[in-house]
């Protein structure tokens, strides 16, 4: 299969680049779009990491222009072809570019799909060591996602006697979002994978991507392949699923007619995104799987609202932790169950703005928690355990806000040998930082740093008075990393410096 000649468009004005994306059929013709630029600096930063082999420019643009441009590339990139766009009245810029390395210009009231489809091929066979042909799997991909798409009705088997050949047809499809994410590297070694496996058996694939999401396979082939062909798949799904727990693939049903390829897909992007369920399960077959998904329940979110105001929040929480689950039983959408979930927390969480709680925080880190969840029953673990969390500050928030003092004390008194400050223990117990510093001064406490360097001296007293450590030590076992600094908090608290106080309590 020829390998498909990129291309970087680089031009200010976003109709024409859009313009241009639709003239022709890129694929059909060889080319594949990049990258976009709207001047000639971004196009710079783009080269080394996306890599075109021809770049579309117009000549006249902000920050640095197609004169400009055309200079840098040739320096530092001389196999890059440059086709420059311009006006009637540009003519003294463009002469510039080909001074500079432009191999061929188009004026833009001139362009047409014909006129540019030549300028590119000229282009790629100037290339050094890139062999440009047309290749008729190209097309095939093309045609194959047009029909699969709804573009075209009609998929002519004759225009593709090779790819037809045989009277067995399956489908082998991955969401592109939901298993690589926006790892390229990842999702190129996957294609070089599965060609890699199939070059030694009778087998002819195309492949297509519908909407940049969903990357599936339609192979043809001999029904006595059947078996080798399954198992190859599953090696290259179980070896994606093995660096990425992720990994998640659905194998259609067969099929013998390619006009049948349009509802096998539909089936297929039913349960593509499914991989949250199926923590260990690499490949969903469908021959024997039920592609219809049960009616995702109803939520009577009035109900819920007045639970709220009224301050029935375990009622409430009960209620939506209820639906969730209904929601994952019938297979919803992950991200929209994981929406719903954040949702409903965000409904609950803004009741607590009364008690001086730090919603914001407790937002973003509950919010977070749900994001990295990875399957439905890690999902639903962590959701419960958030509104535990949740429960509990509301406990400690209606029953008397003295307990706040007492669970942040004992806190403190667990953990005065970290490092620790007030903003430390207002997100950690998810209070305003405000708040909790006037609170600490209201309860006649000596300010959050007066208590906590309160608690370490008492614990270097005993540690004085019962260990040989050196003071050194005993200070950075309490919390101080500076011993000079120990040591003057220590006789300011104690009327004694360490080793006095040593020597006279021993």
């Amino acid at each position: 299969m020829s390998e498909l000649c990129k291309v970087l468009i680089v031009d200010d004005e976003y109709i024409m680049r859009q313009g241009i994306k639709h003239l022709i059929n890129w694929d059909k013709e060889g080319f594949l779009i990049v990258g976009e630029a709207t001047n000639g600096e971004e196009a710079l930063l783009m080269l080394e990491k996306i890599k075109p082999q021809i770049v579309v420019m117009d000549v006249v643009m902000p920050v640095m222009d197609g004169v400009e441009l055309t200079k840098a590339v040739h320096e530092k990139y001389p196999e890059i072809q440059i086709i420059v766009l311009s006006g009637f009245d540009d003519f003294m810029y463009v002469k510039e570019t080909l001074k500079n390395g432009a191999m061929d210009y188009i004026l833009k009231p001139t362009l047409t799909a014909e006129v540019f489809l030549e300028a590119l091929k000229k282009a790629a066979e100037n290339i050094p060591g890139f062999n440009f042909t047309g290749d008729s799997n190209l097309n095939l991909n093309h045609t194959l996602e047009w029909y699969i798409s709804g573009y075209s009705n009609i998929f002519m088997v004759e225009d593709f006697p090779e790819f037809c050949k045989e009277n067995n047809y399956r489908i082998f499809g991955v969401d592109i979002n939901y298993v690589f994410g926006n790892d390229e590297d990842a999702v190129s070694k996957f294609r070089k994978d599965i060609r890699k496996l199939f070059d030694s058996i009778d087998v002819i694939f195309a492949r297509t991507e519908i909407e940049n999401r969903n990357l599936i396979y339609v192979f043809n082939y001999d029904s006595c392949n059947e078996k080798e062909i399954i198992e190859r798949l599953h090696t290259v799904a179980e070896n994606v699923k093995h660096r990425n727990p992720k990994g998640f693939f659905v194998l259609s049903r067969v099929f013998d007619d390619i006009q049948d390829v349009r509802e096998l897909y539909e089936e297929i992007e039913s349960r593509i995104d499914s991989g949250f369920y199926y923590k260990d399960l690499s490949v969903l077959h469908l021959d024997n799987c039920n592609t219809e998904k049960k009616t995702i329940p109803k939520f009577d979110y009035n109900d819920f609202s007045y639970d709220l105001r009224n301050g029935e929040y375990e009622k409430a929480m009960t209620k939506m932790y209820s639906y969730v689950k209904e929601c994952i039983e019938a297979r919803d959408d992950y991200e929209k169950i994981k929406n719903k979930a954040k949702n409903f927390i965000y409904s609950i969480i803004v009741t607590l703005e009364e008690y001086d709680v730090d919603i914001d925080i407790m937002r973003k880190k509950y919010f977070e928690r749900i994001d990295t969840t990875i399957f439905a029953a890690e999902f639903l673990n962590e959701l419960k355990e958030i509104l535990d969390e949740i429960k509990s500050v509301f406990e400690n928030s209606i029953t008397g806000t003295d307990r706040i003092m007492g669970n942040i004390t004992k806190y403190i008194i667990e953990h005065y040998m970290e490092p620790l400050d007030l903003d430390t223990i207002a997100k950690q117990f998810n209070y305003n930082y405000n708040y909790l510093s006037s609170y600490f001064n209201s309860k006649n406490y000596e300010g959050f740093s007066g208590y906590l360097n309160k608690v370490r001296i008492e614990k270097a007293c005993e540690l004085l008075k019962k260990e040989d450590m050196p003071i050194s030590d005993i200070s950075y076992a309490v919390g101080y990393s500076d011993h000079s600094y120990f040591c003057r908090v220590f006789k300011k608290s104690t009327g004694y410096t360490p080793s006095v106080y040593r020597r006279r309590f021993r």
